[in-house]
């Protein structure tokens, strides 16, 4: 298959209690047999060595098992009685392992940053729902199922605050901990957080079912990338037009009638918000003209020839693709300062309001705050996005975010961003 615009993938390349950690988990005998060559699928060897020793230590493996698309589509709509506990059974336990690691990490922290009121808070959210899980007994019967999907949607609800709660921990706790160890920390810890989110948000959708005939759980497997971009543009417009009173035009081109299976690719609002924001903001500086430059977008996909799928996976079609999705967004604001660019993915660093008189170079955060819209030039920033976390999201997905930055009165930013996608493809590492 001819892959086209193929010049932007040349561009790409606190307390808690002992026995919330060591007790163990608890499976069905019946999940076990059934999950045996899933385990060793996944594990190799280190499998076998495990599950000769005995089936209580193959708790210990869920840890090690990365996410990808095979064990998001694993199970299909519409679920059987079966297939339902067996799903909850495995979500049970691998959520509990996770949860369990975050409370270690936690408690690996500095007294100082530890004690901090809002990293304190999260250190809560995790213990509450690790506390949560282990009053779930091994799932045997869909009265228990419907039993995990409440705590697991109370579970998702709570941990809503972790990266509000996070950013602003680490930004009063700065003077205690270097850049480095604060990147390191809340790489592991956003990854991890969305390894849960993952897990649990598919089990909640696939017990609740969904009208959408595309969809599997949270997975859409004919994800229109189009719409996706232009539902996240139309989005970033209203953020602008509420700030600044008014908002860049943009353009969509490429491959215009992609579609992929994915779980979504919100995150590209992060983004085209740092496009729109620079292209008003440069604009307002120079001159009072409303005639904005449009931001540039373009979609590329390379799709390879689709490979049949065996009898056994846990696909819900026999075709089986590893698609690269490329997307990238091209501005006309001027550019990012040289000094500036090294640092942009800092988490805590932000050019808000650097235009603006006496502005701070450390503010929220273009990750941190999620309390909307804020008064004054440049304040559209910190609504819980921000480019850290963007590039995180495209490396857990496989791919990355680059900017390739022009900066002067002509100048601009294009940022490509690559998500690699297709059953097989691991979506995390162990966090």
């Amino acid at each position: 298959m001819v892959i086209r615009n193929s010049s932007i993938f040349a561009r790409c390349r606190f307390s808690a209690s002992a026995s919330l950690i060591h007790s163990p988990v608890i499976l069905s005998s019946s999940l076990l047999a059934r999950d045996r060559n899933y385990f060793r699928a996944h594990l190799g060897t280190e499998a076998d060595s495990s599950l000769n020793k005995g089936w209580g230590r193959i708790a210990s493996m869920c840890d090690k098992i990365s996410i990808t698309l095979e064990r998001l589509l694993r199970f299909c709509p519409p679920l059987s009685r079966e297939a339902s506990i067996e799903s909850a059974e495995l979500t049970r336990v691998e959520l509990t392992q996770r949860l369990e690691r975050r409370v270690k990490v936690q408690l690996s922290l500095p007294y100082l940053p530890a004690s901090n009121p809002h990293t304190s808070e999260v250190m809560s959210i995790y213990t509450n729902a690790l506390t949560g899980l282990r009053e779930v007994l091994p799932i045997t019967s869909m009265e228990q199922n419907a039993e995990l999907v409440k705590k697991l949607e109370k579970m998702v609800e709570d941990e809503a605050n972790v990266l509000p709660l996070f950013a602003k921990g680490f930004q009063e706790c700065k003077r205690y901990l270097s850049e480095e160890q604060i990147g390191s920390f809340l790489d592991k810890a956003i990854r991890a957080r969305l390894s849960i989110r993952l897990l649990a948000e598919q089990h909640i959708a696939l017990s609740k079912g969904s009208l959408e005939s595309t969809r599997i759980g949270i997975v859409d497997t004919q994800l229109n990338v189009r719409e996706s971009v232009e539902r996240s543009a139309r989005f970033v417009s209203d953020l602008c037009h509420g700030t600044y009173g008014t908002s860049p035009d943009w353009n969509i081109k490429g491959d215009l009638d992609a579609k992929v299976c994915f779980v979504g690719i919100h995150q590209v609002i992060s983004y085209i918000l740092s496009a729109f924001r620079a292209t008003v903001e440069r604009q307002l500086h120079l001159t009072e003209s409303s005639n904005l430059p449009p931001v540039e977008i373009t979609i590329s996909v390379y799709e390879p020839s689709p490979v049949q799928a065996h009898p056994s996976d846990f696909l819900p079609s026999t075709k089986v693709s590893n698609d690269l999705l490329c997307i990238r967004i091209r501005d006309y604001g001027g550019g990012i300062r040289p000094s500036d660019f090294e640092k942009i993915f800092l988490y805590a660093f932000t050019t808000v309001g650097q235009h603006e008189p006496e502005a701070a170079e450390w503010d929220d955060g273009l990750f941190g705050q999620t309390d909307g819209l804020k008064s004054g030039l440049g304040r559209i920033a910190g609504l819980g996005y921000g480019l850290p976390m963007a590039r995180l999201y495209a490396r857990y997905f496989g791919g990355n975010l680059e900017l390739v930055n022009m900066h002067g009165l002509s100048g601009g930013t294009d940022a490509y961003v690559l998500f690699r996608m297709g059953p097989n493809h691991t979506l995390s590492h162990r966090e």
